[in-house]
């Protein structure tokens, strides 16, 4: 008001959604549904303009993303005129804090020492993935999505809310179940 805007008070501003997913309150209901806090029976309706899968293996759920990583890369280093190296698709895989995290640390590149520990794995042995900010050193303004190299990490569920994600996989571990 001090500057001179216009601001909505009161009963005229009401918010209805919190979640920015394009899916929108549909998604979210068949959210809500699936894991029973509705008393419905969960069905999706396949809508056009919002990719939603179930896979059977994350394995080929992060092999996917990072295939769309890859061509929303192409994409915004031809908008913005720069090289595919230099922006992310900001696609990532995500999971809740049900997986341990492995103590032992590489360099700055964030690889294991040993290349074989890795803090979640599934399918029996056949996905491995390592939490994501591993590194010993870090810039103070890293950004793990916007990071090129980080699609092969895991990021957390709860670490990433607020970051507009344009394709997001979601592990779903033991600490839920259907």
């Amino acid at each position: 008001e001090r500057l001179g805007k216009r601001v909505i008070k009161g009963p005229k501003l009401e918010l209805t959604s919190q979640f920015r997913v394009l899916g929108g309150d549909r998604y979210m209901s068949f959210i809500k549904d699936f894991l029973g806090y509705n008393g419905s029976t969960p069905c999706y309706t396949i809508d056009n303009h919002y990719d939603f899968r179930v896979f059977d293996s994350a394995q080929e759920m992060h092999d996917l993303i990072c295939e769309k990583d890859m061509e929303e890369r192409c994409a915004r280093a031809t908008a913005l005129h720069k090289s595919i190296d230099d922006v992310s698709g900001m696609c990532r895989v995500v999971a809740g804090y049900c997986y341990e995290w492995n103590q032992e640390k590489g360099g700055s590149s964030g690889q294991f020492r040993d290349g074989k520990n890795f803090d979640i794995v599934l399918d029996e042995g056949q996905y491995r993935a390592k939490w994501n900010l591993r590194c010993d050193k870090l810039p103070a303004d890293y950004s793990w999505l916007n990071d090129p190299l980080s699609v092969r990490e895991v990021g957390c569920i709860h670490t990433c809310q607020g970051l507009d994600l344009n394709y997001c996989g979601v592990i779903i571990g033991k600490d839920m179940y259907y």
